[in-house]
């Protein structure tokens, strides 16, 4: 309806696709930003858990051990 105004008034160039390109690239900036905040949580967990792991030799050691054992029963 709004686009139909402008249209109407001779406001928009290009019949209105440059307003409907840019329209449709800010409903998919705001469907990524939506995403990564859903995301942002589990992305911070990851890091703590590398911080975590790195922060000693002992931690990474346990984990390679738990690693390979892990992963050997997938063969």
């Amino acid at each position: 309806m709004f686009k139909d105004n402008l249209s109407f008034h001779k406001m928009l160039s290009l019949n209105g696709k440059l307003f409907h390109v840019c329209c449709c690239a800010h409903i998919l900036n705001l469907l990524v930003h939506d995403s990564l905040s859903e995301i942002e949580d589990v992305i911070d967990n990851v890091k703590e858990s590398v911080k975590h792991i790195t922060a000693s030799t002992v931690h990474l050691t346990m984990f390679n051990v738990s690693y390979k054992y892990f992963s050997s029963d997938e063969d």
